[in-house]
């Protein structure tokens, strides 16, 4: 192929795509960098990483002659990687055409998640003979979990301790099956992705030893079944690259570029270190690209401090001395929000003596015409209050415009979309133990002036009447009045919900207009829901998800509600995923000559997938979330929000601002541990044992303190136009207020005022 001079590359990216890649010294240095020069690029909120990373793929290929496929770049979501892939086809093919050259296949660039990407490369550089690697999601693995080491009579030993061991490291006396679940898998993981000593741990640790057994079931579990989870999946590849296994796929890498590196655990910086080693080797480099304020997955493994040492790192393991590059010029917000972002992530003293290197300030240097809006505050004595007030901001925004003044300026905030408005919180759950919050009542007050609402990951699944519904109609279909289930040792209470279900089942087919349905039902309840022609004594079969499909057309939500499409992909994805565990291949056995197996494959059915929803250990897909509703408005959780933006920015800094909840909003340490923190205090656990050797001796409290700050940072750096803060009044006053790190204060309890002087209250 013949390759272009920089020159030319950077002044037909001006002509063609517009980009005037000199205009900004940071991403200059980034995109033009040698292909054996080695980066470690700090990009803050807003600063074009997408349009760096993209041309920095392109001027390797134009420029360097790398070939696609000799490049590999991860990503944090699948969402990412197909817009990053697109953005390099589709800028790569106009380049192309001015370059006068053909078939370059930029689509031949291996981008995606790490985890996606390890998957592929298992089954395509597998031994001769080797079956590619079956992967399972989160909740499948729940499900095995669940179903082998928590529930049923046989475990509740096991259930004891584990509970017993949970609640002091997390320091809260409440607990529920849903959450022993997420901590053995957090622990499971974080023993994988850290590299822990189990023995050494379990020397000291003796409370742990039930937790680290059930962790033993679980993947001997998956072993047998010939099944991965990512970081079983992670920890298999790192070893087929040090044996030696996957020299054919090195020998081809001459680029790694890694995007939100601040979010990689130890056990994937390992995986990065290796095939690095290899694009250097072969005359390559690898670069990073993160940003330490806006890490946020701590609990689910990441460990920050990687991103932070990265230079120190790499140059210990492999000798690599990467190029530090700082992209500060941010693009996305308007004058008034990076000046308050600057101000908030330099509140606590502490917090600024662990960022990455000699970080700069944000420079303001937004890419459109736009109004500097002050940031808005709304506070209210009552949450009712709050909500309802909220809710008029928003129909006012969206119809006549929500005019106002401040210091003399008249403001008007309009928005053409509803989808132009989010609603962030650090959980945008709709109820707790029962009790409605925020999101719930914020809802109910959109919903009366029309309004649509969007957040299908903050409702109790099991609650939802769309889910229940259909839970209520397949139970009845495959076990007619629960005959089959009154059998099972299910516990009171998860037997009383299927049963509600049930209940509106019957109800919604007996009030129903079609025949057909009726017809269909009484088939099912039949045990002849095939026809009426089958051989005697035959097996039959019937799969749950078939049965879900055909029982769509009768529920109109499904047709017609988007929120409830994502709860008939929960379920159909339960249905089906659960075959991976589930001894009848998650099927209903019908006209055997065995009774037994009939039987046997509804109670398999029941404990797979209905008992699972009904503790609410189910998920909505994360990536159906990220597909943002035109026609609705946004509720989503910070940690959903990573890597969008939005016009119009509502932060909830406080909805359950009280005495009895201080910990949510600014950490509090009991006994050396932090309340209700779990991440923090189980990596506080595990680091003594951990082979990352990056843990300084910063405290849990310290960890805790930082995550926060990082937390309201990424979800104020969201903004474009207008940022609002949400909460109670009892967030503003000093004495005898809720202590928050949202709204100032730092860990030295000192609240730091001046976080409100540009604050415009509502």
């Amino acid at each position: 192929m013949k390759r272009i001079s920089l020159e030319d590359f950077v002044d037909r990216v001006n002509h063609i795509l517009g980009i005037r890649i000199h205009s900004n010294k940071g991403q200059y240095q980034a995109i033009v960098a040698p292909n054996d020069e080695s980066l470690f690029i700090v990009a803050g909120p807003g600063s074009g990483k997408t349009t760096v990373i993209t041309l920095r793929v392109l001027k390797l290929i134009f420029v360097d002659g790398v070939k696609p496929e000799e490049i590999i770049v991860t990503t944090f979501t699948r969402k990412a990687a197909a817009e990053l892939l697109s953005r390099i086809v589709d800028w790569g093919e106009r380049l192309s055409a001015e370059f006068d050259i053909r078939e370059l296949g930029f689509n031949l660039v291996k981008a995606g998640t790490i985890d996606s990407i390890i998957s592929e490369l298992m089954r395509d550089y597998r031994a001769p003979g080797e079956h590619p690697p079956q992967t399972i999601d989160e909740f499948v693995s729940k499900g095995i979990m669940l179903r082998k080491v928590l529930i049923g009579r046989e475990n509740e030993d096991r259930r004891r301790e584990i509970k017993r061991y949970y609640k002091e490291l997390n320091q809260s006396n409440r607990t529920n099956m849903n959450e022993l679940c997420n901590f053995l898998n957090l622990f499971k993981d974080k023993t994988l992705y850290d590299m822990v000593d189990i023995e050494r741990f379990m020397q000291n640790n003796p409370i742990a030893e039930k937790a680290i057994e059930a962790i033993e079931i679980y993947i001997n579990e998956l072993k047998e079944k010939k099944l991965f989870d990512f970081s079983l999946l992670a920890s298999y590849f790192l070893n087929k690259l040090k044996e030696g296994a996957m020299a054919d796929f090195l020998k081809n890498i001459k680029f790694l570029l890694i995007d939100e590196y601040q979010d990689t655990n130890y056990l994937q910086e390992q995986i990065y270190f290796e095939i690095a080693k290899s694009a250097v080797a072969n005359g390559g480099s690898i670069t990073v690209v993160g940003d330490d304020d806006q890490s946020l997955y701590r609990f689910r493994g990441a460990t920050v401090e990687l991103f932070i040492d990265f230079p120190k790192r790499i140059e210990a393991q492999i000798g690599v001395k990467p190029k530090t590059v700082y992209l500060s010029y941010n693009y996305r917000s308007t004058i008034n929000i990076v000046k308050f972002l600057n101000k908030f992530v330099s509140l606590d003293e502490k917090y600024k003596q662990i960022r990455a290197g000699n970080k700069p300030i944000m420079y303001p240097a937004p890419s459109r015409e736009f109004y500097n809006y002050p940031i808005l505050g709304m506070f209210r004595d009552r949450l009712d209050k709050l909500a309802e007030d909220l809710a008029e901001f928003i129909h006012q925004v969206l119809n006549d415009g929500y005019r106002f003044e401040w210091r003399s300026m008249e403001y008007l905030i309009e928005a053409e979309s509803v989808s132009d408005i989010v609603l962030l919180c650090p959980s945008p759950k709709e109820e707790i133990y029962d009790r409605p919050r925020f999101p719930k009542l914020l809802r109910k007050n959109l919903e009366k002036k029309g309004i649509k609402v969007f957040n299908p990951r903050g409702r109790n699944i099991e609650k939802v009447e769309v889910v229940q519904l259909m839970c209520g109609l397949i139970l009845e279909c495959i076990d007619p009045d629960a005959q089959i289930q009154s059998s099972m040792n299910l516990g009171n209470q998860i037997s009383s919900l299927l049963n509600s279900w049930r209940e509106k089942a019957k109800s919604f087919v007996n009030n129903h207009s079609s025949q057909e349905l009726k017809d269909f039902w009484n088939a099912w309840r039949r045990r002849s829901p095939l026809n009426s022609n089958v051989e005697p004594d035959k097996t039959y079969k019937v799969s749950i998800l078939e049965l879900t499909y055909s029982l769509v057309r009768w529920i109109e939500d499904f047709q017609k509600d988007t929120e409830s499409v994502a709860y008939l992909e929960l379920v159909q994805r339960v249905a089906d995923g659960s075959k991976l565990y589930n001894w009848y291949n998650s099927e209903v056995v019908f006209k055997s000559g065995s009774i037994l197996d009939s039987k046997n494959s509804v109670m398999d059915a029941i404990w797979a997938i209905f008992v699972p929803i009904a503790y609410g250990d189910i998920d909505v897909n994360e990536e159906l979330t990220e597909q943002l509703q035109d026609s609705m408005f946004n509720i989503m959780s910070i940690h959903q929000s990573k890597g969008l933006e939005f016009p119009i920015v509502i932060v909830d800094v406080g909805s359950d601002a009280s005495e009895n909840l201080n910990h949510i909003f600014f950490p509090v340490e009991i006994n050396g541990r932090v309340k209700r923190n779990l991440s923090v205090n189980l990596e506080q656990e595990l680091s003594p044992y951990s082979r990352a050797g990056c843990y300084s001796n910063r405290k849990a409290i310290d960890r805790a303190f930082d995550d926060l700050i990082r937390l309201y940072f990424v979800a104020y750096s969201r903004a474009q136009d207008v940022l609002m803060l949400v909460g109670l009044n009892n967030l503003l006053g000093e004495e005898g207020s809720v202590k928050n790190v949202a709204l100032g204060w730092n860990r030295g309890g000192e609240w730091q005022r001046k976080i409100l002087e540009d604050i415009h209250f509502i």
